[in-house]
């Protein structure tokens, strides 16, 4: 029976780490292992997905209408990856920009969340793509924060030079 928070707490008599339900169940995962508890919640990995690339759609049409040009979405340099690559207003600029999206900014805001790690990663994904396209234009790094469920809702906050890829090594 699954309680509002769509978790399902088990408690078992036997020792186990995980245990998958079916493919259209929650897996399940030790929290306690003393009593054997389990709790469960719903895989919404694709609601993440979507709720991110709506986030990076919003993002991509607010800086087009404040005169940026969209080079790139979704760029790749391996498993690293940056979501906008963009041109400023005055052509003199490209811009990385990362976008962070949340339904919510109850328990953190979304810019919270681009640690020293992604920032690194970021850092080094635009080397590659500074190297591989020969860009002499100056660079900086932004952060658009989406926060909303609704294009009508929705609150986008553009964070011009929010980091410094060099400075988190």
């Amino acid at each position: 029976m699954y309680n509002t928070d769509n978790q399902l707490t088990i408690h078992l008599y036997f020792n186990a780490v995980e245990v998958e339900l079916n493919k259209n169940k929650p897996t399940c995962f030790v929290v306690s292992s003393n009593s054997c508890t389990f709790a469960c919640k719903t895989n919404n990995m694709a609601k993440h997905n979507d709720t991110g690339k709506w986030g990076e759609d919003l993002a991509a049409d607010y800086l087009r209408n404040s005169g940026y040009e969209i080079i790139e979405r979704d760029w790749r340099d391996g498993h690293r990856d940056i979501d906008i690559i963009a041109r400023s207003p005055d052509l003199r600029t490209i811009v990385f920009v990362e976008v962070k999206t949340r339904a919510t900014d109850v328990i953190t805001k979304p810019e919270e969340a681009v640690d020293r790690r992604k920032i690194r990663n970021i850092g080094m994904a635009a080397d590659s793509y500074v190297k591989m396209l020969n860009v002499l234009e100056e660079l900086r790094f932004d952060v658009v924060s989406v926060i909303g469920g609704t294009k009508e809702t929705a609150q986008v906050e553009h964070i011009v030079n929010a980091f410094n890829p060099c400075l988190a090594f």
